[in-house]
């Protein structure tokens, strides 16, 4: 008997009817009833009997068709394996124009694997390089960089359909993975054998399509390392819009701050604390634009508070506020230190043309440790201020809104290596 032609056989060893799916490369065919693997190169003899097998979890069976990237593929051979805990299902694909691949489901995760040929072939990454390394190992294929990911050793538990060379149950094989941005390269290596394969992601609604499932697959149960960055469907105008604006509040800023007509109206005068309340005059010309008051005093591990009163050219109250002015140094295991801020400002829009006074009534101070409380404050004052500060900061938070998408997609490739058995000290 010979496989040219032949659509179904009947199982060699329980009479079982068998569809054959494969193409000329198949080896051995396992059947699905009673475990028999099969030599499909002479007549089907029973080569080993596989018993008890229990089927792994997968929602693709032997004889299911699909179309993916252009390519009809049929599913001619399912393996089940284990590495430690984890379990997956390697399900062997066949396309008559395109050769063998692997729809590979682990976890509720989907990826494609194909065979890299040999004339593209990078340099063999092996335990032994992984193991020697003093950085993480890396491979170029086609201008891909690949990245050492991780080392499994993993064993077959369940094999059914047909395949391109006789596996056994037990049979293991030692796989070192390296990851690019895109994709995963997987050296295998069982016995002598030696392939490599590129793996890629496989969305799971456009996989069910592709196979015609009559239920969706539901969400992954981990996070696989190929899984895809999913940006926002804006994220390209997000960018270049909150760049466009946090260069137009930036230039605005420069602008305000380079046209401002800043004059002095009040020169620094001194106010002692134990003179108050104390009452200072300034004559305000400018209207439209701001007017700043400075305060500054020298406590040393104190600090002091000074309550004040506006009045306005009419001699009413504009507002009531104060300000507080401290300083703290010192020294510990790392050096010395300082603290704090013996400046302070206030500003505000003035309603009217004329001669403004601020009455300072109130004051409070305390002394920390080994320092000196102030016994006086100087007090200024300048119109014509303009606020661009807000300008600058409205710059930023737009420059923070630009580099979202890129920040979001640099933390999803540090994500991607979370998983890796690679540590800084191997």
């Amino acid at each position: 008997m010979t496989r040219a032609g032949l659509a179904s056989i009947n199982c060699t060893s329980c009479g079982a009817g068998l569809n054959v799916l494969g193409g000329g490369r198949v080896v051995v065919h396992v059947c699905s009833y009673c475990g028999a693997e099969l030599d499909a190169q002479e007549d089907y003899k029973v080569l080993r009997k596989f018993d008890d097998l229990q089927r792994p979890d997968t929602p693709f069976r032997l004889g299911m068709e699909g179309t993916l990237f252009g390519i009809d593929w049929i599913i001619v051979g399912t393996i089940g394996m284990k590495d430690g805990p984890w379990r997956w299902v390697e399900h062997q694909l066949y396309s008559p124009t395109h050769g063998y691949a692997w729809l590979n489901v682990e976890e509720g995760n989907y990826t494609f694997s194909r065979r890299v040929r040999k004339v593209s072939h990078p340099s063999w990454m092996d335990s032994r390089w992984v193991e020697s390394a003093e950085s993480r190992p890396q491979v170029l294929l086609n201008g891909e960089r690949f990245r050492y990911y991780e080392t499994s050793d993993a064993r077959i538990t369940f094999l059914e359909g047909e395949f391109t060379w006789a596996p056994q149950i037990d049979d293991t094989t030692q796989t070192i993975s390296a990851l690019s941005d895109e994709a995963m390269l997987d050296f295998s290596q069982s016995g002598v054998e030696r392939e490599m394969y590129r793996t890629i992601w496989l969305d799971p609604a456009e996989l069910a399509a592709a196979f015609k499932l009559t239920d969706p697959l539901g969400p992954p149960l981990s996070r696989h390392p190929l899984m895809p960055f999913k940006g926002g469907t804006n994220d390209r105008f997000m960018t270049r819009a909150a760049a466009i604006f946090a260069v137009a509040c930036i230039v605005l800023s420069l602008f305000v701050a380079a046209t401002a007509n800043k004059r002095d109206v009040l020169g620094e005068t001194a106010i002692s604390l134990a003179a108050l309340p104390q009452t200072v005059e300034f004559p305000v010309t400018q209207t439209d634009r701001l007017v700043q008051i400075d305060l500054g005093a020298h406590p040393s591990n104190a600090w002091l508070w000074v309550g004040m009163e506006v009045l306005d050219p009419e001699g009413e109250t504009l507002f009531e506020s104060g300000r507080a002015m401290e300083f703290y140094s010192g020294r510990d295991s790392d050096g010395t230190w300082t603290e704090g801020n013996r400046t302070a400002n206030l500003r505000f829009r003035p309603p009217a043309a004329g001669t403004y006074q601020i009455i300072f009534d109130e004051k409070e101070t305390e002394l920390w440790i080994s320092g000196s409380e102030p016994t006086s404050f100087t007090v200024s004052a300048r119109e014509g201020v303009r606020s661009a500060g807000w300008l600058g900061v409205l710059g930023i938070l737009f420059g923070l809104v630009a580099v979202i998408p890129l920040g979001r997609r640099l933390w999803h490739r540090t994500v991607r290596f979370s998983g890796s058995d690679w540590t800084d000290e191997d």
